[in-house]
């Protein structure tokens, strides 16, 4: 029992523990900075974030382990997501938002991949299956989310779809004929209500298809992964009882 002990504490180490209370220290750092700042919107992302970071242990529970690449991952995505916001990351960093869409398409790939186990263990060794679920979950979740940026957007007068500015427009409204595209090349000034922009805006519909595109990327490159592995690495690994029910097993140890 002693040795069982001894290697389960060698395959863990205490790095898990520190880097955790380390993600944890600076989500409740934020939520002070947040409540100080008045600012109630920014302090629920701090309380999701860090209610998600106690995830792991929670699998750790129910009998199974992240692979220390994926509570790397778990941990890294919450944050950068809780920081995008609350630090402004979003506009102070460049493509902080697509990665964290790419990095998103990995991660709902990787629950989608599981699906079908849970659903039913004999589909545990069906690759194909497992795989098409990646790709297809992770994009549904992607179109989810744009389903969300646009309601926020057209109901709370909110930016998440972020606007660019093209440079020509083509459009059947602009043809001269029925069927006919119409286009208006060189676009260098545009006025709105008296206000000069530089071009015309899109309203989002580049960031969106970008960002769908994105995640799609991340699920494609989990697939791939998952089906050049074949299982040699996976991403759950089930515990021994031991590690499950430690109470219970302290009591054990004791009575002996």
């Amino acid at each position: 029992m002693k040795n069982r002990k001894s290697s389960i504490s060698a395959e863990t180490g205490p790095w898990r523990l520190w880097l955790w209370a380390a993600c944890e220290g600076f989500v409740l750092f934020s939520l002070l900075r947040c409540m100080r700042l008045e600012s109630v919107g920014d302090a629920l992302v701090c309380l999701l974030v860090g209610a998600g970071a106690t995830v792991p242990w929670v699998l750790e529970r129910l009998g199974y382990r992240m692979s220390g690449p994926l509570f790397v991952f778990t941990l890294f995505y919450l944050l950068a997501s809780m920081s995008g916001r609350i630090y402004k990351l979003y506009y102070l960093v460049a493509h902080w938002d697509k990665m964290l869409h790419l990095c998103g398409g990995v991660a709902f790939a990787l629950v989608g991949c599981y699906i079908p186990v849970l659903l039913d263990k004999k589909y545990k060794d069906d690759r194909t299956l497992r795989i098409l679920f990646a790709i297809l979950v992770s994009i549904s979740v992607a179109a989810l989310w744009e389903f969300y940026e646009f309601g926020m957007d057209r109901l709370f007068g909110m930016d998440m779809q972020r606007d660019t500015i093209v440079t020509s427009l083509h459009s059947y409204d602009l043809g001269g004929a029925a069927g006919v595209i119409g286009s208006i090349e060189s676009i260098n000034s545009v006025t709105v209500n008296g206000q000069a922009l530089e071009g015309y805006l899109d309203i989002g519909l580049i960031d969106t298809m970008g960002d769908m595109m994105i995640e799609t990327v991340g699920a494609v490159a989990y697939a791939v992964a998952y089906a050049l592995d074949k299982g040699r690495h996976p991403a759950f690994i089930a515990l021994p009882a031991p590690c499950r029910h430690p109470v219970r097993e302290a009591a054990h140890a004791q009575s002996e």
